[in-house]
């Protein structure tokens, strides 16, 4: 499972693991002008148009408040299914877009990722079960690969690209 800051996991009858700690950062089309800094302020963001997540999906209130807490409203040009749909919209030029690192395994063509300045939305990824079943040996060594595994992936994640 997932969370953000303002909407954590918290539960009496479960037992949550945090695993790693996944910031967001922005997409915009590779095309964008070149010598643009791989740390991008969301600030520099303010007149584009966003492709968010479609359906309340988590990451379009990370949007929202990250880009209320810098002092605009992002005006959203259109709202996707999955990541790879918004990527498609990016790639095309139609706007910019936030997702997590991890969501971005597979970069399109035509797609910059930017790490964002903080405030960037940090999204905590979390191993979660119910607080009443005991944890079988099976689950212990899920427990360790997971966490063994997990900060490898991070570090693998797409990250910035200069232009």
């Amino acid at each position: 499972m997932w969370d953000y800051a303002w909407c954590r996991i918290d539960r009496d009858d479960a037992v949550v693991t945090p695993l790693l700690d996944e910031p967001a950062g922005p997409a915009r089309q590779r095309s964008a002008p070149t010598g643009r800094a791989p740390l991008c302020a969301l600030t520099e963001l303010t007149d584009e148009p966003w492709i968010t997540r479609a359906e309340n999906h988590p990451v379009a209130e990370a949007l929202d408040r990250c880009c209320r807490s810098v002092g605009f409203q992002p005006q959203i040009a259109f709202e996707a299914h999955d990541y790879q749909e918004a990527q498609a919209m990016v790639a095309a030029g139609i706007g910019v877009a936030l997702a997590p690192r991890l969501a971005l395994a597979g970069i399109r063509s035509g797609v910059n990722v930017l790490r964002l300045e903080p405030p960037a939305p940090v999204r905590r990824i979390l191993l979660t079960r119910m607080a009443d079943h005991p944890t079988t040996p099976t689950a212990a060594a899920f427990t360790t690969i997971l966490q063994t595994c997990l900060p490898l992936a991070k570090e693998r994640a797409p990250g910035p690209r200069s232009e």
